[in-house]
């Protein structure tokens, strides 16, 4: 967790340790290794301290997130590589095929279904796509 986290203050500064690297999703060895616990104390604090499981629950979505934030930042790097290897003349056209099905993928369109899709002369961009995967899968039903 990149931010500062604020922890309940009654909690001490061994469960605040292992409340944190529990949230990271750290094994129940390592935490208590790291934080000075017996794992059998993280178990009992887990399951008879609601005080604890809160703080952990909250922490966790925090963690959940931040991954998330992290995530989406990349989203516009990845979309800018793909790009680039459908673009590169030198990739193979198995890469450039890959690139192309992972933007259908995730921009949840089928090249074999037009339904609410622009037809290819109305979309550079759905057409270059779809001219890709012709190449490599040869011509598709009348397009």
């Amino acid at each position: 967790m990149g931010a500062i986290v604020q922890i309940e203050a009654s909690l001490n500064a061994k469960q605040r340790t292992a409340l944190l690297l529990m949230a990271q999703g750290l094994p129940y060895t390592q935490v208590a290794e790291q934080s000075g616990l017996a794992i059998q104390t993280l178990y009992n604090l887990r399951a008879s301290s609601p005080e604890f499981r809160r703080e952990l629950d909250r922490l966790q979505r925090l963690a959940y997130a931040e991954g998330v934030y992290q995530l989406r930042s990349l989203v516009g790097q990845a979309t800018e590589t793909l790009r680039a290897i459908m673009a590169a003349p030198d990739a193979s056209y198995r890469d450039k095929l890959g690139a192309a099905r992972a933007v259908f993928e995730y921009a949840g369109v089928s090249p074999d279904d037009n339904a609410g899709v622009a037809e290819e002369g109305d979309d550079p961009e759905f057409a270059a796509l779809l001219a890709i995967m012709e190449s490599v899968l040869g011509a598709t039903d009348g397009h």
